[in-house]
């Protein structure tokens, strides 16, 4: 991020319950401070989402991929990750991308709490989910994070969390879970 604004992402499916129609807003109140918001995903929300982009004026500033096998690439260029979901089951886009060290803000709900660790210095949560402006203060904290500790700190911390939830270990804790049933 260094000599640069800070380049967002987003990984998931253009439905409501992704909520983000949310993050976009927000974004529009930040577009000065952000050089990108890149989402990648497809789904039957897509045109309200780029009438959204077009309406704000942020067609310079929000990029709609669509569906690619290449999403760690993106998550390489990117800075912070957004998760602005109303529910999730489990966070796996969450851990995907703090694999790859980036931070995380994400919505304060079932399902991705538990997965990104409320008390890890990389991870910020939204409790007011679909509070533009939570979000956009949420988003500045995440960025003046990341200039208070480093980027490489923070992405020492959002690796040390994703390792929680490796394949080995989740088969380990089934495994220790069975074992005393």
């Amino acid at each position: 991020m260094k000599n640069r604004l800070p380049r967002l992402i987003s990984v998931g499916r253009l439905i409501p319950k992704k909520n983000f129609l949310t993050t976009i807003i927000a974004i529009s109140k930040l577009k000065d401070d952000i050089e990108s918001y890149t989402i990648i995903g497809e789904g039957y929300e897509r045109k309200k989402i780029e009438r959204l982009i077009k309406s704000l004026k942020l067609e310079n500033k929000v990029k709609l991929i669509g569906w690619t096998e290449e999403v760690e690439k993106y998550f390489h260029k990117a800075d912070i990750q957004l998760i602005p979901s109303l529910y999730e089951g489990f966070g796996l886009v969450a851990v995907e991308g703090m694999s790859t060290g980036l931070p995380v803000v994400a919505s304060n709900i079932q399902g991705l709490k538990e997965v990104l660790g409320p008390l890890n210095p990389s991870v910020i949560l939204v409790n007011k989910i679909e509070s533009t402006e939570e979000w956009k203060k949420r988003i500045n904290e995440s960025i003046e994070n990341i200039n208070l500790l480093g980027s490489d700190k923070i992405a020492k911390l959002s690796q040390y969390q994703a390792k929680k939830f490796t394949f080995y270990k989740m088969a380990e804790e089934y495994l220790n879970i069975y074992s005393k049933n």
